[in-house]
């Protein structure tokens, strides 16, 4: 599977249709329809389920998804730093963030680092904290802002200001505005909550013998909040 394939593969993940991938790729979709097949044949496994004219990929498919974009993300970035370097006097420097982060912390320190460093030219990926610590284990970033808790001791690391756990309500759930809310005025709500706080959400209800009823769980609080 080279390159060429790889991209082929992303560009029908990313459609879901082999008729709109062909049009994005600018090729006729005979082609491509043989390359994915190809795909399939030399990697022994089905990665797409066909349901009417959608492709929904396969456990399989989705793995070697993640795997494909590394190996693409690191390529690109590779690509640029070399002819960067033959070409200007530009350093790249390819970071990832949390999502939260990317609104709240990240336009201030680029800021602050882009007048320090005026030759610096980004690449900016947004992920959940384990994403972002898998690819700097790989070296496809060079730099990741995360969240708590994750393994300190693999990586370099300095704390940045710390934030309080906080609750978003609509007015209509009656929660106190100026001050804290104690556990048991949670009990009667559904929550929604990211995932990665479940086990320190659960202590802390535990501490009160009380019981967290959450409606919904997930690996990124934007959809929470919208």
């Amino acid at each position: 599977m080279d390159l060429q394939q790889m991209r082929y593969f992303l560009t029908v993940t990313e459609t879901c249709n082999i008729t709109a991938a062909a049009r994005l790729l600018h090729m006729a979709q005979p082609p491509l329809s043989r390359q994915i097949k190809q795909i399939k044949t030399e990697l022994g496994i089905c990665l797409f389920d066909r349901k009417g004219r959608s492709l929904h990929l396969t456990e399989a498919g989705k793995l070697l998804v993640n795997k494909v974009q590394e190996i693409l993300n690191l390529t690109d970035h590779s690509l640029q730093e070399v002819l960067s370097f033959n070409s200007t006097s530009f350093d790249i420097l390819a970071l990832r963030t949390v999502a939260s982060a990317s609104s709240i912390l990240l336009p201030k320190l680029l800021t602050y680092f882009q007048q320090k460093y005026p030759l610096t030219r980004y690449e900016l990926y947004i992920g959940a904290t384990n994403r972002i610590t898998e690819l700097l284990e790989k070296g496809v970033i060079e730099v990741g802002i995360v969240r708590h808790p994750f393994d300190s001791n693999n990586f370099d690391s300095f704390p940045l200001p710390e934030e309080k756990l906080v609750i978003i309500a609509a007015d209509s759930y009656g929660l106190p505005k100026n001050r804290p809310v104690h556990i048991s005025e949670l009990t009667t709500h559904q929550l929604l909550i990211h995932r990665k706080y479940e086990t320190l959400l659960k202590k802390i209800f535990r501490k009160y013998h009380r019981t967290p009823n959450f409606l919904c769980k997930c690996d990124d609080i934007m959809p929470l909040l919208e």
